[in-house]
């Protein structure tokens, strides 16, 4: 095969360039299309993962859990009356003493599920005791602002 002239060499070595660059930019395209979707996947798998993982039997013992730890905290200084809202706490979410430690054991063999569920639990528990506590002081300063507010209204005199 004859070699092109000189001028037309180059516009030949241009073409080769060109189609070089379309055919590496469609092929970094596929690669990048091809990443995107495996992480996509992947994100999938995972996010199925985590859903299985935490099944509506472990969300009824984390909420019965939560208030067990609330109930404890309010009487912590009347066991008797604690016990008793403990067990109204089994009997809400259907569960009797012995199938709420069951279902405990059960979690146990999967130590880091176990951990998870506590520690929602202990957030949950904690965030409604706070949300309490602010709504306790915001009642007593509205009762502090009435009664300030009532002291201050001009008092008729009585002869």
């Amino acid at each position: 095969m004859p070699l092109p002239s000189c001028s037309s060499g180059i516009s030949y070595v241009v073409n080769i360039v060109r189609r070089n660059n379309v055919v590496t930019t469609a092929l970094t395209k596929m690669v990048m299309l091809r990443r995107a979707l495996l992480c996509i996947v992947a994100g999938g798998m995972m996010f199925s993962a985590c859903t299985k993982s935490w099944t509506q039997e472990d969300e009824r013992f984390v909420q019965a859990y939560t208030e067990i730890l609330i109930v404890r905290e309010q009487f912590a200084n009347d066991s008797a009356q604690a016990n008793k809202r403990v067990q109204d706490v089994f009997s809400q979410y259907g569960f009797s003493e012995g199938v709420f430690r069951s279902q405990f054991h059960e979690l146990s063999r999967n130590p880091e599920k176990l951990r998870q569920l506590l520690d929602s639990a202990r957030n949950r528990a904690r965030r409604i005791a706070e949300e309490e506590t602010k709504k306790e002081l915001e009642r007593q300063n509205n009762n502090a602002d009435s009664l300030k507010k009532n002291n201050q209204a001009p008092q008729k005199e009585l002869r």
